[in-house]
């Protein structure tokens, strides 16, 4: 089994076989279908999620295998995605967190954007994800789709918060300083030094 490739690869793919379809357009049918055909085989071999959505519809036209597992979305022929189907299982916390980041980036010049959320599984539990995106436009400058990559990054979060744990336990006092300033201090590291975090954070080390 060959390995998957990573967000660059994919990128990278990606843009170059849609610029062939792009000059292809208007050729030879059946050189087009193989060229499409050999991006959904990429795009199913990818450890992402990759999407497109359209927003005039508010549906996906188009999303890989990864995409379907990553949200627990059954494989069904003729299957139609909309943005109410996922944003139902996002996290309520994060949904403003979500749509600000996609405003901002319809808004933006690049169009690029990205945001972390938490995703509700049928069964009640939570995944991570990071999503990473760029608003394709017409001529006119009118955005027309967004087109995206999701990983899960739930073991990383994890990784996070038993590190940010083992911290906030540890017996020693610890401390980080960038610039000659503190800008992380543990419960301990406070309680030694007798200020307060608030005092700490930002004060010169």
């Amino acid at each position: 089994m060959g390995k998957k490739p990573g967000y660059k690869e994919l990128e990278a793919a990606f843009n170059d076989l849609k610029a062939k379809y792009i000059k292809l357009k208007q050729n030879d049918k059946s050189v087009i279908r193989a060229l499409s055909e050999g991006f959904e085989q990429l795009a199913d071999r990818s450890q992402d999620a990759i999407y497109q959505f359209d927003i005039e519809s508010g549906t996906f036209p188009f999303f890989n295998r990864r995409f379907l597992d990553l949200y627990g979305i059954r494989s069904e022929t003729g299957i139609i995605l909309s943005s109410r189907s996922t944003r139902k299982h996002i996290h309520p916390d994060d949904v403003k967190i979500l749509r600000e980041a996609r405003r901002c980036s319809l808004e933006s010049e690049d169009g690029l954007g990205e945001a972390e959320y938490r995703y509700i599984n049928p069964d009640g539990t939570i995944r991570w994800m990071h999503d990473r995106w760029s608003v394709i436009r017409e001529k006119n400058g009118q955005p027309v789709t967004i087109e995206g990559f999701v990983r899960d990054i739930t073991k990383r979060k994890q990784a996070e918060d038993e590190l940010e744990r083992s911290r906030n336990s540890a017996l020693i006092g610890s401390y980080i300083v960038q610039s000659q300033r503190f800008r992380y201090v543990n419960p301990q590291f406070v309680r030694i030094t007798a200020y307060t975090k608030e005092e700490l954070m930002g004060m010169k080390s």
